[in-house]
């Protein structure tokens, strides 16, 4: 499943979850995207149609990338997941950056996401859209975990509207 974190290291800190800034691998090609990517850098496991694009490439190109030079795309039910390790009885919260991918003729989509801690759901909202495709901060709902053992985090689109919808997430943080 990728690496594990362990969030309840340092008490009221946020920890990182290796490649939160999705900068491995580099996606090749003339779209700048990489769909589904495996391997032991990438620690993220993507599914359905979600992975890491480039800030050059097609579906990050109008929205500036808040930190390094890719960021991970969710589209339509697609999904980002990685185990996450977390203390018992400690309340935590998930946060991170994400834009609604502004399209090359100035329209936004209307991606809506669900946060979840095993089954769990933690969040369930629809990013705001801004006029320059600018990142924001999502922070899920305080949650608490019965026992050590590990728990997969998930971001997963909704495509609630049945359209082609795509969010772009960045700076995955598990603070607790």
């Amino acid at each position: 499943m990728g690496g594990v974190i362990d969030a309840s290291a340092t008490p009221a800190s946020p920890e990182t979850p290796p490649n939160a800034s999705f900068e491995s691998p580099v996606p090749s090609g003339r779209l700048g995207l990489a769909v589904a990517p495996r391997g032991r850098a990438v620690a993220w496991r993507f599914g359905r149609s979600a992975g890491i694009a480039r800030e050059d490439g097609a579906f990050a190109r109008n929205n500036p990338t808040p930190a390094g030079s890719r960021v991970a795309f969710i589209r339509n039910r697609g999904h980002l997941r990685q185990v996450v390790s977390l203390r018992p009885g400690r309340a935590y919260a998930v946060s991170f950056l994400v834009a609604q991918r502004l399209l090359d003729d100035g329209t936004v989509d209307r991606q809506a996401l669900q946060v979840r801690i095993g089954p769990r759901l933690i969040g369930d909202f629809t990013p705001a859209s801004t006029a320059d495709g600018r990142f924001v901060r999502f922070t899920s709902d305080a949650f608490t975990v019965p026992d050590a053992r590990p728990r997969l985090l998930s971001i997963n689109g909704t495509n609630r509207k049945r359209g082609e919808d795509t969010a772009l997430v960045d700076q995955i943080v598990v603070t607790g």
